[in-house]
C-alpha cells in the first residue's frame, strides 16, 4: 500500500507529532508499505505564522490535487487536523 502522511509541524524525528509519524512509519514500512512525509517545509515553509491555519489547509488540497493530476497515485492520505477540513471537503 502507498500512504501519505501530512502534518503541519516541523520534520523531527524526536519531539512530538513527527517523532509519531516517523515512528509508526517506520512500523508500516518494515511491513512492506511504501510511506511518504509531507511535513512543514514540504507546505508553506514561509507562511507568516498567524496565518497558517488559514494558509496551510488550502496548500494540502492543492498539492494531493496536483499530485494525482501528474500521475502520484495514493492508497491512503492521512492528514493530521485541523489541515484536513478543506481537504475532506474537496
Amino acid at each position: 500500500m502507498r500512504l501519505l502522511r501530512i502534518a503541519d509541524v516541523h520534520d523531527n524525528r524526536t519531539g512530538g507529532m513527527s517523532r509519531t509519524l516517523h515512528n509508526t512509519s517506520d512500523l508500516l514500512r518494515a511491513r512492506g508499505h511504501s510511506v511518504e512525509h509531507w511535513f512543514k517545509d514540504r507546505l508553506a515553509p514561509d507562511a507568516p505564522p498567524r496565518l497558517r491555519r488559514f494558509i496551510v489547509p488550502w496548500i494540502v488540497a492543492r498539492s494531493v490535487k496536483r499530485a494525482l493530476q501528474s500521475g502520484t497515485r495514493f492508497d491512503l492520505v492521512e492528514i493530521h487536523e485541523p489541515s484536513a477540513a478543506v481537504y475532506a471537503a474537496q
